[in-house]
């Protein structure tokens, strides 16, 4: 009897097991849980010994808490603002925004042993890891390295952004937080270095610290503590999906006296991809394709064929469908990157391959690409090496016609489209795999019209998959800004085309592309556009 009472037990609890939802893989930055701080206006956040340290801006006291918020004692700070706060595991250091001084403090003894004044007037940030102490001033909008005993620069280098907060290291890394943005920062601490992003889970971080292997951040505007995941068991997570309506026209228009005897549209088909981009409506055709075929690069095109096309007419191929979005952030460190033996033999030659237009035999691209690279191993360095290489030697301009690297290394100036072609050479050639994608993107507004397009790279990390890099998207003055193109994707490009060029259907074209025979004087009219509308959620 109670055997088959057992039994029946384990089976509902099977059952119910089965209907929960699965947990979602955690990503860096995720939030742990909170608690609401125990003061006011908290500003800066220390850990030290299992215990976090907070201090309140407004009343110059220190807070000694436990890491679940319950507050052990209070301690008068030595200045009357203190900002940032960091530890050495038995000395706290304290930046002071009133006398733009830093002090080493003793809780025990509650007494100051030493105090310096800042490299600048505006010391916000603190952190100590590496036997050094680390200084953010958000007036400078820098970084600095210092003496932990006499404040003594040993090194220095520009802030992520323009309104940093507070740093925290955790014996290897920095981390920065900016309360504009509401960003945490991942930072290389030898050259200032943005590894990656992840969201703030408040709307003004004020204090950040490392302990337990999680980070720590107090918010001034939620008045609470949270713990937040240093470490993570998937490479990206994805923010913000948006719903939309989405039209696509290509169009021929004969403008010419003779007639167009053949023509033939190609339509990428958009697809899903990892989770931010879903197509959650079957795809409506006008008219209907005459088929379906994939090119080389695995590019799925639908074909539209027309014949006999008289002057004044007009030809095109279009279709509608729904989709949603988001904002897709990559997150790992590049340590986490295995070395390139690992690439798949099947991604490595396809992703490494030579085309037309990539000049991969080129010496000037081979050149380059070795004077980039060098002795460098780690496939997240190599592709991280190009991308800066490429967004510091050219500048945006559509100058015309899609040129080859050559051309681009020599000239210095091109269009999102070359900035890519750029990028994919350098890192074929270094022996690492890209591609690119092109899209259709929302124009500013939610309802808005596209005939410009965007096209990036993709490339292939061993351990993490392919990962976009979008060299003239991270063409930016700010560190964070350019670090968000490089494992970044914002919810407003609707990815229809994949492929390295050379397609049978599309040559080096995304989105569409045309072909045509006329028969006697002919003049043809080519345009395509994109219409997007929002969806109001249910």
């Amino acid at each position: 009897m109670w055997m088959r009472a057992f039994v029946r037990a384990a089976r509902a609890v099977l059952v119910l097991l089965l209907l929960l939802p699965a947990a979602a893989p955690a990503a860096i930055g995720d939030t742990l849980f909170s608690f609401p701080s125990p003061c006011a206006v908290p500003s800066g956040l220390a850990h030290a010994g299992g215990r976090l340290w907070l201090a309140d801006w407004e009343t110059g006291t220190l807070y000694e808490m436990t890491e679940d918020g319950a507050v052990l004692r209070t301690i008068e700070a030595p200045c009357r603002r203190p900002e940032g706060l960091a530890s050495d595991g038995k000395i706290l250091y304290i930046s002071d925004s009133e006398t733009h001084r830093v002090f080493a403090f003793d809780p025990e003894t509650n007494r100051t042993l030493w105090s310096y004044e800042a490299p600048e007037s505006s010391p916000r940030g603190l952190a100590f890891g590496g036997g050094s102490l680390w200084l953010l001033d958000d007036g400078a909008d820098t970084i600095y390295e210092l003496v932990p005993e006499d404040g003594t620069i040993l090194n220095y280098y520009k802030a992520p952004h323009d309104f940093g907060r507070d740093l925290a290291h955790d014996g290897k890394y920095l981390w920065a937080v900016d309360r504009k943005l509401d960003e945490i920062y991942a930072v290389r601490p030898s050259d200032g270095k943005v590894l990656f992003l992840a969201k703030a889970p408040g709307k003004f971080p004020s204090g950040l610290a490392f302990g337990g292997g999680f980070l720590w951040l107090s918010d001034f505007e939620t008045k609470r503590t949270y713990k937040i995941r240093a470490s993570a068991d998937v490479p990206f997570r994805v923010t913000g999906l948006v719903l939309r309506d989405f039209r696509y026209r290509y169009a021929l228009r004969n403008d010419g006296e003779g007639s167009i005897a053949e023509a033939a549209i190609h339509l990428a088909v958009p697809y899903d991809t990892l989770e931010n981009q879903k197509i959650v409506s079957p795809i409506r055709w006008t008219p209907e394709p005459d088929r379906f075929a994939v090119d080389r690069c695995g590019q799925e095109i639908a074909i539209f064929n027309f014949r006999n096309v008289p002057p004044g007419a007009t030809v095109s191929a279009e279709y509608e469908t729904r989709v949603r979005l988001g904002t897709l952030h990559y997150a790992f460190f590049p340590e986490d990157v295995k070395g390139l033996d690992a690439i798949p033999k099947e991604i490595r030659e396809k992703g490494t391959a030579p085309r037309s237009r990539l000049q991969l035999d080129a010496e000037l691209v081979r050149k380059t690409a070795g004077e980039i690279v060098g002795d460098e191993k780690n496939p997240y360095w190599i592709a991280r090496k190009i991308f800066d290489w490429v967004i510091e030697t050219l500048e945006y301009d559509r100058v015309g016609g899609w040129d080859v690297p050559t051309t681009l290394i020599k000239r210095g100036t091109g269009s999102c489209s070359e900035y890519a072609f750029l990028y994919i050479a350098l890192a074929r050639s270094a022996g690492l795999p890209a591609r690119y994608e092109g899209s259709v993107v929302v124009r500013g507004d939610d309802a808005s019209i596209d005939d410009v397009y965007h096209r990036w790279c993709e490339v292939y990390l061993p351990g993490i998959g392919w990962m976009p890099v979008d060299p003239s998207g991270g063409d930016q003055p700010w560190p964070a800004d350019q670090v968000r193109y490089f494992g970044g994707l914002a919810d407003r490009f609707l990815i229809t085309t994949h492929g390295s060029g050379d397609s049978e259907y599309l040559g080096w074209d995304y989105n569409a592309h045309a072909t045509y025979v006329y028969e006697g004087r002919g003049t043809v009219h080519e345009e395509g556009y994109g219409i997007w509308s929002p969806v109001a959620e249910e």
